[in-house]
């Protein structure tokens, strides 16, 4: 998960200051101050009374650099960490006084552009082996490259490149290989000499591969040929090993890529994460994998989640099931607008409704296998819909706000509606001005709109899914 410069952690539990952008002088009249580790050179110490009365640290770089400074109070001193790269100058005012500070190395780099295929390999590494927090993120901007990158950091003056060690490595192809050799984390090079073999193979074809693409957009006259040999070629690649669904059967970095939600499209279990993703602007970070409930291969249940069903999300070297634990765990450890709510009360009815889930889903499933009248059965369940979502007043969803809970009824709600209506003449919209309006909002929602599929293709695909299999065995299945 990344976050802007402007918004990454900082080292201090009092203050620091970041000079990324807009760098201000500092100025050294004393060497008191410990020489720091590469890449910085010297660094010089400090401290004046300025007109407000606040101790004033001056720090000096030769070459400069742009650096964060952070600070914290220690037994009565200030402790500075300073980190950064050449190019820039910066100045920090503190009103804590206390002994000179002490340098801290820079954790690695690994400078990108965010819209850079190259780049976005060693970024996929950087991710999968769980180094957001040892591999720094720095993005360049490819239209206004700054001049210290080309002139102090990487005289090549493309991205990726890699900081690391006082080295700076380039190549995308090559990155990936050291990220993996020598960080730690889950490997993606296979130990099978074949799978070697086979792997080196790919990634030596995979710049004549590129140059047929970027050639092939930009021609005028037919491509298909060219093409159709490209993508030939990739299929077969595909088909060679048969214990898992990529290059080399298992993840490599043959087929480096983003966490993976498997999913099923028609399938509502699968559509509360969907939703989760899409709203939270992770459609980029999280890739959507569907699998055919009706045809599931085999790697999935052998290689990759043994309880066969989706959802299930693949993170981190972990894969994970249960959509209403997926929902949550997406919301806690991915960026984008928070769908869990801060107030106490909230969140205590929240839980209640998410464990109340499986029971009106229960409630549901019987109800349109059942030969007789349910209505009763369905009269208390939406009148208790109704009764939740009168709960609070600042909003037309479940806690007033837009949240978990929406996400979790969303799919079954809109799946019931059309069901019910098609097979026990029941419409849940009767007398319940509530979840109309709910129901209103919700399709306002483009996170949820993005995630329906068309109502009569909906309607004949829960008909057969749930009455074939499912509702007459009165099972709640994740498929």
């Amino acid at each position: 998960m990344e976050a802007p410069a402007n918004k990454r952690r900082k080292h201090s539990t009092h203050g620091s200051a970041q000079c990324h952008q807009h760098p201000q002088e500092w100025h050294s009249s004393s060497n008191s101050f410990p020489r720091a580790s590469p890449p910085f050179n010297s660094v010089t110490w400090t401290a004046s009374q300025d007109d407000g009365g606040h101790s004033k640290k001056k720090v000096g770089v030769t070459p400069p650099l742009t650096c964060s400074v952070s600070f914290r109070q220690c037994r009565g001193a200030t402790i500075y960490y300073v980190q950064g790269r050449r190019g820039a100058q910066a100045r920090l005012t503190s009103k804590y006084l206390g002994d000179p500070p002490m340098a801290a190395v820079a954790p690695s780099k690994l400078y990108v552009a965010y819209v850079c295929p190259f780049a976005q390999r060693p970024w996929i590494v950087r991710n999968y082996k769980g180094l957001q927090e040892k591999i720094e993120l720095v993005p360049v901007d490819l239209l206004n490259r700054p001049a210290w990158y080309k002139e102090k950091l990487y005289s090549a003056n493309k991205v990726p490149s890699l900081e690391h060690n006082s080295e700076v490595r380039g190549e995308s192809l090559d990155l990936i290989k050291y990220i993996d050799a020598h960080f730690e984390g889950p490997a993606l090079k296979p130990d099978d000499p074949a799978k070697q073999q086979f792997a080196e193979e790919l990634l030596s074809y995979s710049d004549s591969f590129n140059m047929v693409m970027f050639q092939a957009t930009a021609a005028k006259g037919d491509v298909g040929g060219e093409l159709d040999a490209a993508y030939d070629k990739i299929e077969d690649a595909l088909s060679k090993f048969s214990d898992g669904p990529f290059f080399l059967g298992q993840f490599s970095l043959i087929g480096v890529s983003s966490p993976q939600l498997y999913v099923a499209y028609v399938c509502p279990f699968a559509q509360r994460p969907w939703i989760v993703r899409n709203y939270k602007g992770l459609q980029e970070k999280i890739e959507l994998v569907p699998v055919d409930l009706l045809n599931r291969p085999a790697w999935y249940k052998e290689k990759l989640y043994s309880a066969n069903k989706v959802p299930s999300l693949e993170h981190n070297s972990e894969v994970r099931g249960e959509s209403l634990d997926l929902i949550k765990y997406i919301d806690a450890h991915f960026e984008g607008p928070a769908l869990k709510p801060d107030d106490p009360a909230k969140q205590q009815f929240a839980e209640e409704l998410l464990s109340y889930s499986d029971s009106f889903n229960m409630v549901m499933f019987q109800a349109t296998a059942a030969k007789g009248d349910v209505g009763g059965e369905l009269d208390a369940a939406y009148d208790k819909i109704e009764d939740a979502l009168s709960k609070f007043s600042d909003g037309p969803f479940f806690l007033g706000q837009f949240s978990l809970v929406d996400i979790a009824y969303a799919p079954f709600v809109e799946r019931f509606q059309t069901l019910l209506l098609d097979v026990k003449n029941y419409d849940i919209l009767k007398g319940r001005p509530k979840l109309a309006l709910w129901i209103e909002e919700l399709n306002k929602i483009e996170a949820y709109v993005q995630t329906r599929i068309d109502p009569q293709e909906l309607l004949s695909a829960t008909k057969k899914r749930w009455h074939e299999e499912y509702v007459f065995q009165f099972q709640i299945k994740q498929y």
